[in-house]
């Protein structure tokens, strides 16, 4: 329990050692029942699934450095132990919401590793729960017709700027450059863990073309305002959804939760999502996307 803790906590920007990822994993290997020790971790699920597997590489992993052969390898081993762990509760489950649960959590864990056994998951959720607020999610977060997915085309958006609601931020008005999209809110711990590393980002690949759109989900432009007076200053485009994670201006992102980042090319194409975008990851990501400034 202690370790899981610890890799939860790392997710949300603790000072975690990186010896207590390795540890975690000799401990307790993908079958362990130590993954399912309470109902609450089901009902976490997929995000238990993203932590898990994006803190657990990050704790092994002191700098942030691209996965190799060998590491992607391993991660489609662990997520196929994953899956048959998550097999193996369907199996004697006897309360369907929590199946339907273990199906999700077996499509979230395998997505990007083995998109095989994500589709399998998926299609039983939608044969055996069609139309469940569950399966409905699954589909949307890990199914083949995600609107926000790299190499795709960012949907089309129009949302106010924070500062002049009369004034809209598109996807025209940011067309021909490289930016960054960044859904937070003040009441986010993650969202605000990122601040720094945005900063940073922000002073240091300027010059070679980034760009920042963030998009608060605060009930009121004076939050998020307020923030910026007083916390960090943000000196990038400041936008607002009006209505928080149910606005329909943000429907076009595909939020499950915050923070949500994407990068978006010249040509308004996905180049890089979430995981990649965070902490020290996210110099990495720029430095390997964005071209060097000409002597």
């Amino acid at each position: 329990m202690l370790l899981t803790e610890l890799i939860a906590l790392a997710q949300f920007g603790a000072p975690v050692p990186p010896r207590f990822g390795r540890l975690a994993l000799r401990e307790m290997n993908a079958t362990s029942p130590a993954w399912n020790t309470t109902q609450s971790f089901t009902y976490a699920l997929p995000m238990a699934a993203a932590w898990l597997a994006d803190s657990t590489l990050s704790l092994m992993r002191p700098q942030p450095v691209p996965l190799s052969t060998a590491d992607s390898a391993r991660m489609r081993i662990a997520a196929q132990h994953f899956a048959a762990r998550a097999d193996s509760m369907i199996a004697v489950t006897p309360i369907a919401d929590y199946a339907a649960q273990w199906m999700q959590f077996g499509a979230a864990i395998t997505n990007g590793f083995d998109q095989n056994l994500t589709a399998r998951f998926l299609g039983r959720m939608q044969a055996e729960y069609p139309g469940a607020d569950v399966t409905n999610v699954a589909v949307r977060l890990f199914g083949s017709n995600q609107a926000v997915r790299k190499g795709k085309q960012l949907p089309a958006f129009d949302i106010a700027l924070l500062d002049d609601t009369a004034v809209r931020v598109t996807k025209q008005s940011v067309a021909g450059k490289t930016v960054l999209i960044d859904v937070w809110a003040t009441w986010c711990g993650p969202c605000i863990g990122e601040m720094s590393y945005l900063h940073d980002a922000y002073r240091e690949f300027k010059p070679r073309g980034l760009e920042i759109v963030s998009i608060s989900l605060d009930d009121s432009t004076a939050a998020a305002m307020k923030f910026r007076a007083t916390r960090w200053p943000m000196p990038w485009v400041n936008a607002w959804a009006a209505g928080g994670l149910e606005s329909p201006s943000i429907k076009p992102f595909e939020l499950f939760g915050i923070p949500r980042a994407m990068l978006v090319g010249p040509d308004g194409t996905v180049i890089a999502l979430d995981g990649e975008l965070r902490g020290l990851w996210l110099r990495a990501t720029l430095e390997r996307l964005l071209k060097p400034v000409p002597n």
